[in-house]
């Protein structure tokens, strides 16, 4: 039988659901408040709320990890929002070529390290942390393969959520003023909203309609959208799902969101093994003591018979501290390695910057770094395609780029009239951390 909570934080405690899974099922208890040290040892899953997200997929060019978040940031920066980013979580989608498909979720004014540190100091078990509309999406599972449109009123606006099996692809919380009230017709105008986002943002018909929340029954009924129910949930009694279903579809949540810190990632990594190796102590020095206290109660004669037992744990004893020696010397030899990495230039930033201002169509044919006195010297060529004047603008367009942003040495441009193409080559000092 697994267990887990689901819980969000409410008013210096925490508010969720048990989840306990028997055989394909999951029994629901709840839902009450509770403090973290009611959950020690408890496997837990954090749900936020945070009402102000932006959402997107977009097209980035392929990379390492860190290449594409550093695209994620850029674009972020030049909406404006970079400065307002609390946390940030993406997957990638589809890999096309020397270009990939990215969906990202940034939270602009969530602050849960409090909590986070709070379940952390406690001994939970964090095992992630998701967004309440990524929670809706896992909804979506239920429904089929088809496009559908989540809404959950809320007591001051509502969730849209459009998702397709478990690919959430707009997410978005409307929200009432103070001093207005949720109608039917409010609800109304932003579900077309959302559906001709899908019409003409995603090209994509929306036909389905699942209502949720306490006050559902205010949302209209379209002539285009078949409200439906989940099928197939693996849930005893799921009449609380249709109440409060961020805390139901959490389990099902779509992959590659979570929003859990990674220094808290490596912390829960880390924490069960933790736990074994001292109870590899205490099983140890419990074999000790009581190694020590028969001996201490047999005759003389026994001790020959007895010794070898204790030579064995005292092997065992040797050979466990030696694993765990080596880890430690693995993990010092780590944070070694990372140290040394986090003092080298980072040409990846460079070849970052460098892939968003080649001219179109051109590519990078051969690259090459050297240390010199004066810094890190990279010589590169790069191949451009066009016409001898386009190829030539483009020259010098790249050229006053990369003098602006660096050390810039030499330039050449060599044309080849045959294969209609401009062969460039820089020596530059490149300004990096």
């Amino acid at each position: 039988m697994k267990k887990i909570w689901v819980i969000k934080p409410l008013d210096g405690h925490f508010y969720g659901y048990l989840f306990q899974k028997i055989d394909k099922v999951f029994r629901v208890k709840g839902p009450q408040k509770i403090s973290a040290r009611d959950l020690k040892n408890e496997k837990v899953l954090l749900l936020i709320e945070d009402k102000e997200i932006y959402f997107q997929r977009e097209t980035f060019t392929r990379g390492p990890q860190e290449i594409i978040a550093l695209q994620i940031n850029e674009r972020l920066k030049n909406l404006g929002l970079a400065e307002q980013i609390s946390s940030l979580a993406y997957r990638l989608e589809e890999i096309r070529g020397t270009f990939v498909d990215v969906s990202y979720l940034a939270l602009l004014s969530c602050h849960v390290e409090d909590e986070i540190k709070q379940l952390i100091s406690s001994e939970v078990r964090l095992c992630g942390i998701q967004h309440h509309a990524i929670a809706l999406a896992g909804l979506s599972k239920f429904i089929s393969q088809e496009i559908v449109l989540l809404v959950e009123v809320m007591k001051d606006g509502l969730w849209l959520v459009i998702s397709q099996g478990e690919n959430p692809l707009y997410l978005r919380y409307y929200a009432i003023p103070d001093s207005q009230e949720l109608t039917a017709h409010k609800v109304e105008e932003a579900l077309l909203a959302a559906l001709d986002f899908a019409h003409r943002g995603l090209k994509k018909e929306v036909k389905k309609i699942l209502p949720l929340g306490p006050k559902r029954e205010i949302i209209p009924s379209l002539p285009h959208l078949k409200s439906v129910i989940p099928e197939g949930i693996p849930f005893e009694n799921h009449q609380a799902l249709f109440l409060e279903p961020a805390f139901f579809g959490a389990l099902f949540a779509p992959k590659g969101f979570d929003l859990t810190p990674e220094e808290h990632r490596l912390w829960s990594r880390h924490l069960r093994p933790a736990r074994y190796a001292a109870l590899g102590f205490l099983f140890l020095a419990l074999i000790n003591f009581m190694g020590w206290f028969y001996f201490s109660r047999e005759n003389r004669e026994l001790h020959g018979k007895i010794e070898p037992i204790k030579q064995e744990v005292e092997r065992m004893r040797y050979h466990f501290e030696k694993i765990l020696t080596g880890q430690a010397n693995n993990f010092s030899k780590f944070l070694e390695i990372e140290k040394r990495f986090s003092q080298e230039p980072r040409f990846d930033l460079f070849l970052a910057w460098l892939s968003q201002n080649l001219p179109p169509k051109a590519h990078l044919r051969s690259f090459n770094a050297q240390k010199k006195p004066s810094g890190f010297e990279l010589t590169f060529e790069i191949i451009c395609p066009g016409s001898f004047s386009e190829v030539q603008r483009a020259f010098r367009e790249l050229s006053y780029k990369l003098d602006s942003q660096n050390d810039l040495k030499k330039s050449r441009l060599s044309y080849e009239e045959k294969e209609k193409r401009g062969i460039f080559t820089f020596e530059i000092i490149p300004h990096v951390p």
